[in-house]
């Protein structure tokens, strides 16, 4: 059912150490003047040869041997007995700007050594003989996070009373889900990420500033849905073979090849899924241009949408090299990205914990550190401001002191995360369907940050209506736009709020920490723990037997899924500082106003409630709210996103009032108390208020 799979042990196991020590010659130990025995050897390295590419080996120098290789100098193992080196290179571009950062993480050592006629795990246990040769980790095979079930779209045309007039918008219920049963019978009013009165209230879309890297399959930056939003270097004169703004990569227009090293990003291969472009339209699709579908962040049809780096590290399918996710990292970092999007992790490969993943996989661990390092993003965002001001352009604005890192959980249905999003620098995304509950193949438990749409392929298995509708190729053997499901679908979902929060505290002129920023994104929710009390989620079927998969209770989930299912508006309003209260649609109830007005708020006296009329419309309110009882009464008829402003009195049960007038007699219009008693004072409070199916338990307040 998934292309994740759960099995071996991260570490080394004896057997195949076992199997190593009969590769080595004891002759020739230290030939590069080192000596060292056997069993210091086989400790070098570092993982399983499991799942790992054939023929090639990623190596970790000493820092004494990568002096030596910048120089141009040959190493001994170049001349290494057994081996038919082709070629070794070294896993990153070096340049004058990085170079201060790749040694800080040891990346300035790393080496990509290819050789012919011999097993990889023999030509591990050779190169490990020598002294120049400080690790060695098997280049492990990625895989996407995402369920395989795919279909092309089928598309009915778009309806009225949208916020944008892309034709296919109606059918993207991880938008704006109205419960239609034609998405699936089990779908719920409200289930959505909540966007569809940030677009249509806040009036706001995206910012072409926000760069989001897709770690990933190729993006097809041709797409007529993506290329007026696809990240350009405009340092870069396309086609002239030359490094033109010196970072290290020639042609580098909309991105890189990493597994080809080459400026040549290809969606044409044979077994190409699409999924590469499929992530990038759910972050950035441009938005009201009259065809295909939206994205988050994809703008409001004024050339504001975010913008995509293609960092391919996948080809021809799902299965792509360590090495090339790490050097994706690494180029995002320099090219200004502020979020990198992954939906991807390690087959056959179990860890249970951030030091089992960093002592097994370095060169990516290391990698995300040097994406995330915020001395190296500020002296990266200081230099591309220099380039963008001497050329005549706008610099960047401050926003963020750091960039995020956005992960899939994975697809096995597994009560921990993989990794490496399971990692705590990481941003770590589970998926649900359109009944707002988990889907049966999202991972969940430790490791997992919070909720988003990945679709359900079991809830319509007719339609495939219950996926993730999104922009796809042709060469793919699909049309232009497909659904797939899984949490690489709910992964963009969260890249794309992260990005267009980013994009949202510029327009208020707003900066943040890292830290402030997730805690900010990770608390914008809505409730999905009280839902899952009771019940059985059906898991699938048997892909070897044809027989259903044993139900999972409900309660497996709870408080599992991460800190809710993230929620566009409700970020919105914490970046603005205005706090929310989520309410029931459906009836009227009342709401305690503690959070808003302090304890004791039952006992304030309230001078008035004001709604407008598009907050009204919005939330499907016939009657003004109004307080009770020292508490809000409200009856939203459907799902919603508006404000509402409450005004008390502190202190007292009336205020004195005041006047003004030109009391002087010079023509100054001075204000002076009123006639009134002794009072308190007025206080008004703006109130997010979000209207679902259910409301949280704490009001979703911050």
């Amino acid at each position: 059912m998934s292309i994740i799979s759960r099995i071996t042990t991260p570490l080394v196991s004896v057997s195949i150490l076992l199997a190593l020590a009969g590769c080595i010659d004891e002759n020739r130990i230290g030939k590069d003047g080192q000596h060292e025995d056997a069993g210091s050897a086989m400790e070098k390295i570092i993982n399983s040869p499991v799942q790992a590419a054939q023929g090639e080996l990623l190596v970790c120098l000493s820092a004494e041997a990568a002096s030596r290789i910048r120089k141009g100098e040959s190493l001994k193992i170049a001349e290494a007995e057994g081996l038919d080196i082709k070629d070794i290179s070294p896993v990153f571009h070096a340049t004058e700007h990085n170079l201060k950062y790749l040694k800080k993480y040891q990346l300035d050592r790393w080496v990509k050594v290819s050789f012919d006629g011999i097993a990889t795990d023999c030509a591990a246990a050779i190169l490990a003989e020598y002294g120049d040769v400080s690790k060695i980790q098997y280049n492990t095979l990625t895989s996407c996070g995402w369920d395989t079930k795919s279909t092309p779209a089928q598309p009915e045309g778009n309806a009225g009373n949208l916020p944008f007039d892309d034709e296919y918008l109606k059918d993207q219920w991880n938008y704006i889900n109205t419960g239609d049963k034609l998405i699936a019978s089990a779908a719920q009013e409200g289930e959505d990420i909540g966007i569809k009165d940030v677009w249509n209230r806040l009036q706001f879309g995206g910012d072409s500033e926000i760069v989001v890297a897709i770690l990933d399959g190729p993006v097809k930056y041709t797409h007529k849905d993506l290329k007026d939003n696809m990240w350009r270097n405009i340092f870069e004169i396309e086609g002239d073979n030359i490094d033109n703004d010196s970072n290290g990569y020639v042609d580098d227009i909309h991105g890189w090849n990493f597994e080809r090293d080459t400026c040549k990003i290809d969606w044409t291969k044979k077994n190409e899924t699409g999924h590469g472009t499929h992530v990038a339209g759910i972050v950035g699709a441009v938005n009201n241009n009259g065809i295909g579908v939206c994205g988050v962040a994809g703008g409001t049809g004024k050339g504001d949408g975010v913008r995509l780096m293609s960092c391919q590290i996948m080809e021809g399918g799902v299965s792509s090299n360590i090495n090339s996710a790490a050097h994706a990292f690494v180029y995002a970092a320099d090219n200004g990205a502020h979020i990198a999007q992954c939906s991807f992790g390690y087959q056959n490969a179990v860890y249970k914990s951030d030091y089992e993943y960093f002592t097994s996989y370095g060169i990516e661990y290391f990698a995300i550190q040097y994406f995330l390092d915020k001395e190296r993003f500020a002296e990266m965002e200081e230099r591309l401001n220099k380039q963008l001001t001497d050329a005549g352009k706008p610099a960047r604005t401050k926003i963020i002191d750091g960039p995020l890192v956005i992960f899939a959980s994975g697809n096995d249905g597994l009560p921990y995360s993989s990794y490496p999003g399971a990692l705590m620098d990481c941003i770590c995304v589970t998926g649900t369907g359109p009944d707002g509950m988990p889907a049966y193949y999202t991972n969940f438990g430790p490791g997992c940050n919070i909720a988003a749409p990945g679709g359900d392929f079991y809830l319509n298995t007719a339609t495939s209506k219950s996926q993730i509708l999104s922009t796809c190729v042709s060469e793919a053997g699909y049309t232009d736009y497909s659904y797939m499901g899984g949490t690489s679908m709910a992964c963009p979902h969260v890249s794309g709020i992260a990005a267009l929060g980013l994009g949202y505290a510029k327009k208020l002129g707003k900066t943040f920490t890292r830290e402030e920023f997730t805690a900010l994104l990770l608390s914008s929710v809505n409730d999905i723990d009280s839902k899952l009390n009771s019940g059985y989620k059906y898991m699938g079927i048997d892909p070897t037997t044809g027989a259903d998969l044993d139900s999972r209770p409900y309660s497996s989930y709870q408080y599992n899924m991460g800190t809710g299912s993230i929620d566009t508006w409700r970020l919105m309003m914490n970046i603005e500082g205005i706090p929310t209260l989520s309410v029931k649609f459906g009836n009227e109830r009342s709401y305690s106003l503690d959070r808003y007005f302090g304890e004791g708020s039952e006992y304030l006296t309230y001078e008035s409630v004001e709604m407008d009329r598009e907050t009204m419309q919005a939330l499907g309110i016939k009657r003004m709210p109004r307080i009770e009882n020292g508490m809000l009464v409200i009856n939203p008829g459907k799902a919603g996103s508006g404000k509402l402003t409450i005004k008390a009195i502190a202190g007292g049960n009336s205020v004195a009032g005041s006047m003004q007038g030109d009391f002087s007699g010079n023509g100054d219009i001075v204000t002076v108390p009123g006639e009134g008693e002794m009072g308190g004072m007025y206080i008004s409070r703006e109130i997010s208020i979000i209207s679902r199916g259910v409301a949280g338990s704490n009001g979703g307040w911050l």
